[in-house]
């Protein structure tokens, strides 16, 4: 049930599809038969549309039909006007359910694709989705209509001129909504179509004193709504709802008549603006006629029973400027902190103004984001009441530190008189509170807090709530940069009671803000970003263009962690427009934030590029905080390619971080460390970020402390209990970009488990995916290209060494911490026997001979079994006197171990005692001892029946696999049981691909790796006979004759009798 134009047919076409549409909507017809005759063919739906207005007799016999029918049919009706009659009887049973109009409106998000459809994207300003939501409530036709004037005759100033008469808007609203309405509904609505909220007492006053039932219906159909009301809930799916004949379970609240409140002090702060239903805006311009009398007593009436704002609007649109003023003074704050500062600045623009009403049209321009205007406005105040009066000094000084230009406010502040008793007071007060907030970016943190201390007393002195709840805010976040988050949120909670007890959303934006910071830091995103929005909400129905921006600063940083970079990136620029607009140099916090986005999309120099202009930004405007982080960021950025700019930035971002930015530089300084192979500074500087991190209550900070901790440590087992506390942070916070970070790192430890290693291939392909590829890999980098399979794949990104100066140019990489001792030893016998430290294969020379090599080789042949010391002597120097011997593999095993470990930190590697020697495994890398794990980890894979996981292992294992074991080393015989081992794991592999593949009806995927097993060995008959199986299936018999010849051929070679021609008949692919 809607009026004209709100979209009724479209959106049950789209919610039922394969409903039939009843041609013949006259009821007497319906109730007869029709309704019967389509339930005949057992219809899940019939949809009777643009029904008529009906008499209650045959109203009632429609819906006994329609109740009637069998219970596999239900029957939806769409009309525009209300239908009541019989309805409450199957209302009350829950058989009958009613969709109204803010349940088709479209919200803020459809708007925006709509105007994107005319190419009105980027036109004006980013707020004109909400804008012309506010306009029209969302009624679809509306929608339409003003993004197609506006496409052709550009965007208004004020939206209510796309109503103008002879307007394509004008024409429609007054001959299809306005038109067919009762003379008498008409009447009423255009008495009360200037003013808000409409209520009865109201339409009483205007000589409509029995409107209650055509308001009812106005609020039915759509013409009269209420913004204020919760939103709809927006349940599509009619199949699941329960009842056989109920209709689409799209219900919405219906915005009520509003009830009269009684006198003025009723409605208090909580009401100051025109809360309640409205004639929906657009309609209202073409609907309303001006008249003063009207006005004056809808005034009148407003003056008694709130909100004030619609009394100061009714005085106005009545010519009445002193009791217009009048209201502005007595309530004008309230007004403010309610959202009513575009109505303030409107009002005050023609009215005379003292001192007083200049402040508070200084107030409201500020709020609206028109920071020009309002610093006029209070220098025209200062010109009254001086410089130093408490009221013009916090104001300006506010207009300073909204613009990010600290030092000015600071000396604003500084100017006025708040000494006893003026202190408390509810200016001298707010002086103090913000004195305190404008200290923090200088980290001047002990003075703010006295300050803010000061601040709640005074205010708790004066009694004014929106005084104490900006007080108490300002103590908020003095705690939590002092090391106090606890009292933080205590006070926050507080500040947040009292703003929403006083209605002033202004005050609950700045609170909800300020809680979407801390809530970020503790890397609860999901969280943050619930708050964000809350935020983003409050200010924009405050009309506060400066923490709007904040507000959506706030909600991109908090999809940025929750891996929606596309949102995150178009939230951001949308920020950076809105602070350019305001001339605000608080650009530097989003441009450090952007800058984080692109450090983690793999973007390394457009995160320079936004780094060094945060950087620009934040010294332009003395913010240490943000050039702290800004620095930091850039350091990180830096470290790899300029280690020593980098350096300079990490010191410069130590010097500058407050106590609130010391954990991010704490950590920019530390990876710089790293990466320059200072494990010692590095390891320090870990540790104190987390200290910090733990005791300032920031558990993403924390997060990457412990993964900074476990980059440098060379002990795996300390760095993997770092990377899986990171890890349940990052899952916790739900922050899934970070988890697959951490991920890989885990799997690409020494002695990961095949699990891990498992996981991090899942994660690394995820990151793959959701970034784009870094920068081409330059010549001459060593890890450039990683190890090629027999395929020519490369390695398995959880398996390339990395740790070391220059890290591999992978998207992974681009977008992860570099890991700078994730894997310092690493060993390669997959092909060319090879010895990776730090990512970097060890020189022929360091060896000093090549018995050691071979004493390295036979140990890893091995496979961490201890050999004894007479055996080993003989491999190495068969038939040579055992009393020369030992010296010599001695000498042999100091200089494996010095290899190994140039550091001579322990006998990690090497386990040597009288009895023999053996390699621990467990505290290296050894790539056939992966391969071999993962073949049996994809078996047991395959046997739970998860196929996909067994093939995404298997297919990133056989990347690795160059050659068989030792391939260098062919005739040796202790090779041979490992070589061996690892060629039937790799044709084992091959196999098990190639019957995946076909399982999943990839047929060129499963004949890629049967001809690889070809290759090995051409005489193999089961592969020879699941290629033609798999041809023949697939319908390729010319392949399929040409893969039987090269069979049978194969067999004749070796005297195996070849396959019979019925074969090519017969084959199948053999699936497990």
């Amino acid at each position: 049930m809607a009026a004209a134009g709100y979209g009724k047919t479209t959106a049950l076409r789209e919610t039922l599809p394969g409903a039939v549409w009843c041609a013949d909507p006259d009821p007497g017809r319906l109730a007869a038969g029709t309704l019967a005759a389509l339930a005949a063919e057992r219809p899940q739906w019939i949809v009777v549309d643009d029904l008529p207005p009906l008499p209650a007799a045959a109203g009632r016999a429609l819906l006994a039909a329609a109740f009637a029918l069998p219970e596999h049919t239900r029957v939806v009706l769409s009309t525009r006007r209300p239908f009541d009659a019989g309805a409450g009887l199957w209302r009350g049973r829950g058989a009958l359910h009613e969709v109204r109009p803010a349940e088709l409106a479209l919200d803020v998000d459809a708007i925006a694709d709509v105007l994107a459809a005319y190419g009105l994207v980027g036109q004006e300003s980013d707020a004109l989705p909400a804008r012309l939501r506010d306009a029209t409530d969302g009624w679809p036709a509306l929608v339409h209509l003003a993004a197609e004037t506006m496409r052709a005759s550009g965007v208004p100033s004020e939206l209510r001129d796309l109503a103008e008469p002879g307007t394509p808007l004008a024409s429609y609203v007054d001959e299809e909504i306005l038109g067919p309405l009762p003379a008498r509904t008409l009447r009423l609505l255009r008495d009360v179509a200037a003013f808000a909220p409409v209520a009865p007492g109201l339409c009483a006053a205007l000589g409509h004193p029995k409107a209650h039932a055509a308001l009812a219906a106005l609020a039915r159909t759509g013409l009269l709504t209420d913004p204020t009301a919760p939103p709809p809930r927006t349940d599509r799916h009619p199949p699941a709802y329960p009842g056989p004949h109920a209709a689409p379970p799209m219900t919405a609240p219906c915005p009520r008549p509003h009830a009269d409140p009684g006198p003025t002090g009723g409605w208090g702060d909580r009401r100051a603006v025109r809360a309640g239903p409205r004639v929906v805006p657009l309609v209202a311009a073409v609907a309303a006629r001006p008249d003063r009398r009207r006005a004056g007593t809808a005034a009148a009436w407003y003056e008694r029973h709130g909100p004030p704002l619609s009394a100061a609007r009714a005085h106005h649109d009545a010519g009445d400027p002193a009791r217009t003023a009048a209201v502005l003074d007595a309530h004008g704050a309230a007004i403010l902190g309610a959202g009513g500062a575009r109505d303030i600045v409107e009002l005050t623009g023609d009215l005379p103004l003292s001192p007083r009403l200049t402040l508070l049209r200084g107030d409201a321009l500020r709020t609206a984001g028109d920071i020009g205007r309002a610093r006029r406005a209070y220098a025209c105040a200062a010109d009254a009441l001086g410089p130093d009066d408490p009221g013009v000094a916090w104001r300006t000084g506010l207009v300073h530190y909204l613009r990010h230009e600290t030092h000015e406010a600071l000396a604003a502040f500084g100017k006025a008189r708040v000494d006893p008793p003026d202190v408390s007071t509810v200016d001298g007060a707010l002086v103090l509170a913000w004195t305190a907030v404008a200290r923090l970016p200088h980290g001047d943190t002990a003075t703010a807090l006295d300050e803010a201390f000061r601040a709640v007393a005074a205010a708790e002195a004066t009694g004014d709530d929106r005084t104490q709840a900006t007080a108490h805010t300002a103590l908020a976040l003095c705690l939590a940069l002092t090391g106090d988050p606890a009292g933080a949120d205590r006070h926050h909670a507080q500040a947040l009671h009292i703003a929403e007890r006083a209605g002033d959303r202004l005050l609950v934006a700045r609170i909800q803000v300020n809680r979407t910071f801390r809530l970020l830091r503790d890397a609860r995103y999901p969280e943050a970003l619930g708050t964000a929005r809350l935020a983003v909400a409050a200010a924009a129905s405050a009309g506060h263009a400066n923490l709007h921006a904040i507000a959506r600063c706030n909600e991109a940083s908090a999809l940025s962690r929750l891996g929606r970079h596309d949102e995150a990136t178009r939230r951001f620029d949308g920020v950076m427009r809105a602070f350019h607009r305001l001339g605000s140099r608080r650009v530097a916090f989003p441009l450090v934030h952007i800058a984080d986005l692109h450090a983690r999309r793999g973007f390394p120099q457009q995160a320079r590029t936004a780094y060094q202009e945060a950087v620009r930004v934040a010294r332009d405007s003395g913010d240490d905080q943000a050039l702290a982080l800004a620095l930091a960021g850039l350091a990180r950025t830096l470290a790899v390619e300029e280690p020593e700019a980098a350096a300079v930035h990490a010191e410069e971002a130590m010097r500058r971080a407050g106590r609130d930015a010391r954990v991010p530089a704490l950590l920019g300084r530390g990876w710089v460390a790293a990466h320059a192979g200072d494990r010692r500074a590095a390891t320090a500087d870990a540790d104190l970020a987390a200290a910090l991190a733990r005791e300032l209550r920031e558990r993403a900070g924390l997060a990457e402390a412990l993964e900074l901790r476990a980059a440098v440590t060379p002990d795996p087992a300390s760095a993997r209990a770092a990377l899986a506390e990171a890890l349940a942070i990052w899952r916790d916070g739900g922050a899934p970009v970070d988890a697959d970070r951490v991920l890989v790192a885990l799997g690409g430890l020494p002695g990961a488990g095949t699990d891990e290693r498992l996981d991090a291939l899942l994660a690394a392909r995820r990151l793959a995916a959701a970034h784009p590829p870094a920068a081409a890999p330059r010549a001459g980098d060593d890890a450039a290209a990683p190890p090629a399979g027999p395929d020519g794949a490369t390695a398995h990104p959880a398996r390339v060494a990395t740790g070391r100066a220059a890290p591999p140019r992978t998207p992974l990489h681009a977008i992860a911490p570099f890991h700078v001792h994730r894997r310092p030893l690493s060993i390669r016998t997959l092909g060319q026997f090879e010895v990776l430290l730090d990512g970097r294969p060890v020189p022929a020379s360091a060896w000093q001979s090549r018995k050691a090599r071979d004493l390295l080789r036979i140990l890893v042949a091995r496979r961490g079994r201890p050999i004894p010391r007479p055996e080993l002597a003989e491999l190495l120097w068969p038939d040579d006197d055992p009393a020369r011997t030992g010296h010599r593999l001695s000498v042999l095993l100091s200089i494996v171990r010095t290899v190994l470990d140039p550091q001579k930190r322990c006998d990690q590697y090497v386990v040597a005692d009288a009895a023999g020697v053996a390699l621990d495994v467990g505290r290296l890398h050894v790539d056939v001892e992966d391969f071999l794990a993962d073949v049996r980890h994809a078996a047991r894979l395959r046997e739970r029946g998860a196929d996909a996981d067994a093939r995404a292992l298997l297919t990133a294992a056989l990347r690795g696999y160059a050659d068989d074991p030792f391939a260098d080393e062919p005739y040796a015989d202790w090779t041979r049981p490992l070589r061996e081992e690892g060629r039937a794991a790799y044709l084992r592999a091959l196999r098990t691909l190639a019957d995946l593949g076909r399982a999943a009806g990839d047929v060129e995927d499963a004949l890629h790796h049967l001809g690889r097993i070809l290759e090995r060995d051409p005489y193999d008959e089961p592969a020879h006979r699941a290629t033609v199986a798999t041809l023949t299936a697939g319908g390729r018999h010319g392949e399929a004759r040409r893969a039987f010849a090269r069979w049978a051929a194969a067999m004749r070679e070796i005297g195996v009798r070849p396959p019979p021609e019925d074969v090519l008949v017969r084959s199948r692919p053999r699936t497990r």
